[in-house]
């Protein structure tokens, strides 16, 4: 499996999410905070060890976030090591 891809974007109502691309799916999360978690789960869940970043994930403040990347990233793993929960 080649390594999923996260991005922030805006859809167009101008609202920003975090997408993860990846051979076997596409999904959207909202940018906040139980969003990152549900990002770093949903990687589990999909089989990802890593994963591959846009630099927009180190701005998360210029896409309207009240965090910083590092918190950020931290609930990405967060999550993936919570996993499904299961």
């Amino acid at each position: 499996m080649s390594s999923p891809f996260l991005a922030i974007e805006k859809n167009e109502s101008g609202e920003s999410f975090i997408s993860v691309d990846s051979s076997r799916s596409e999904a959207k999360f909202p940018l906040s905070l139980s969003g990152a978690k549900e990002v770093g789960r949903h990687l589990r869940s999909i089989g990802a060890s890593n994963w591959l970043v846009s630099s927009t994930l180190d701005i998360p403040g210029e896409y309207g976030a009240d965090f910083g990347a590092n918190e950020l990233f931290e609930l990405i793993n967060e999550g993936w090591n919570i996993g499904d929960g299961s």
